[in-house]
């Protein structure tokens, strides 16, 4: 069965349609069939929750990159920085860009993610 509703964090996304990058996502949990009823959506095709990154006590730096055809190159930063033992700031930064095998056709994406707990 088809999942119309997307949630980030709990909230509903404003339609289907968004588009999303997942440099800024920890994880993805999908509730399936009539459990997600307890969740208050009655899609009996269940409901998918994007949860975000989050700040965390710990100094850590991660850097991806990844190549491909078509001039294909991306570029993820993953920056988190304990200001004090309970609050901590986390930005997250990507950068992708490639061509495709289409005539013309181009692919450029810019994202950038900043929070703090």
């Amino acid at each position: 069965m088809r999942q119309n509703r997307h949630y980030r964090d709990g909230v509903k996304e404003g339609f289907v349609g968004m588009i999303n990058d997942n440099a800024s996502i920890d994880r993805i949990e999908a509730l399936r069939g009539p459990s997600s009823l307890l969740a208050g959506v009655v899609e009996p095709g269940g409901m998918i929750i994007q949860i975000s990154k989050r700040p965390r006590t710990k100094a850590e730096t991660n850097v991806k990159r990844s190549l491909g055809s078509g001039a294909y190159l991306r570029v993820e930063v993953d920056v988190n920085v304990p200001v004090t033992p309970k609050f901590a700031l986390r930005a997250v930064a990507a950068c992708q860009d490639g061509n495709s095998w289409r005539a013309f056709e181009r692919s450029t994406r810019r994202v950038g993610y900043f929070a703090g707990v």
